[in-house]
């Protein structure tokens, strides 16, 4: 899960932002020998509504060529060529526009009702990861579980 800034501030999301996170997540993931052909799953951390429904996209776009980025550095500096798959987390809506726009593989289904208009109360078709709950007391751990659909794309460290 890829959150290195405000996720829950509609201005975050911009194409150069994207582009900007993009690069250094799959970085990121390469240095900490995340398996390949695994999703980063990059936060949208907010009740995103129809005036947002190009800036999510967009800076989604800019997830996409930070990703190419990513690769061609790797190929400029002789290094191996680790292939990613761009995953989303956010809300109904977030994940139906990101699937309209083929602009993520994987998809991962926040828990928060009241978001768009109340359709994230019930699963998002498609979901590989959902978030059933938030801050649920589990030996004295705050966590918040989920439900995979089986093909979430995890990995072990």
């Amino acid at each position: 899960m890829w959150e290195d800034g405000p996720a829950d501030k509609p201005s975050y999301f911009t194409y150069d932002q994207g582009k900007k996170d993009g690069n250094n997540a799959f970085h990121y993931a390469a240095g900490i020998q995340q398996t390949a052909n695994t999703p980063v799953y990059f936060a949208v951390d907010f009740d995103a509504t129809s005036s947002h429904k190009q800036a999510i996209p967009d800076y989604f776009v800019g997830v996409r060529d930070g990703y190419l980025q990513y690769l061609y550095e790797r190929r400029k500096f002789g290094e191996e060529e680790i292939y990613y798959k761009i995953g989303v987390y956010g809300s109904y809506d977030v994940l139906t526009w990101c699937k309209e726009q083929d602009i993520a593989t994987y998809f991962f289904q926040a828990y928060a009702p009241a978001w768009s208009n109340g359709r994230n109360k019930d699963p998002w078709p498609g979901y590989h990861l959902r978030q059933l709950g938030s801050n649920q007391d589990f030996c004295h751990i705050k966590v918040d579980p989920d439900e995979s659909s089986g093909a979430a794309g995890g990995w072990k460290y």
